[in-house]
């Protein structure tokens, strides 16, 4: 299980898992001031404690995921080949066919990140989603297909960087 990042996506990757660590030393902190200020309540009285701990779940569980991620990334780099072929950092305009009913036109570009920003004006599309596997490293010319709850959809490249594909 590979997770497949470009430098760019390492980086991130890296500093959010020193700010999620950065938040478990900030909780141990608090929370024994929280402890202190409320002396002789019990646990179950302390709300700012119960949220507290229901925090520091939440981040240990998020840190520990990371962690285990960590041990699959794979950094990749952009490949020189030729423009044929879709690559890291590409801007597709592509056309997905569910059905031959049922075609939607997107513009999306293949990024390396950890998380793909959200809030970009092209949509982008992470390395490791069903639909980033299967356009990444393709020939644009070819067919490139794969698979939603056991349904088969094809991709057809119709532009790549702004460039009308024949």
């Amino acid at each position: 299980m590979e997770i497949l990042v470009d430098r760019n996506g390492y980086e991130q990757f890296m500093n959010i898992l020193d700010e999620l660590r950065s938040t478990l030393e900030n909780i141990a902190s608090v929370g024994a001031d929280v402890c202190r200020d409320a002396v002789g309540d019990g646990w179950h009285d302390n709300f700012a404690y119960e949220e507290l701990m229901r925090d520091e779940k939440k981040i240990s569980a998020k840190v520990q995921k990371m962690l285990v991620d960590k041990r699959y990334l794979k950094v990749v780099s952009e490949i020189k080949q030729n423009n044929d072929v879709i690559n890291v950092g590409d801007v597709l305009k592509i056309e997905v066919i569910y059905d031959e009913d049922d075609i939607e036109v997107f513009e999306v570009r293949l990024t390396g990140k950890y998380l793909p920003d959200l809030e970009s004006s092209i949509q982008e599309i992470s390395l490791n989603s069903q639909m980033g596997k299967a356009l990444y490293l393709k020939n644009i010319h070819n067919k490139i297909t794969y698979k939603i709850h056991g349904e088969e959809v094809e991709i057809k490249v119709l532009e790549k960087n702004g460039n009308i594909v024949n």
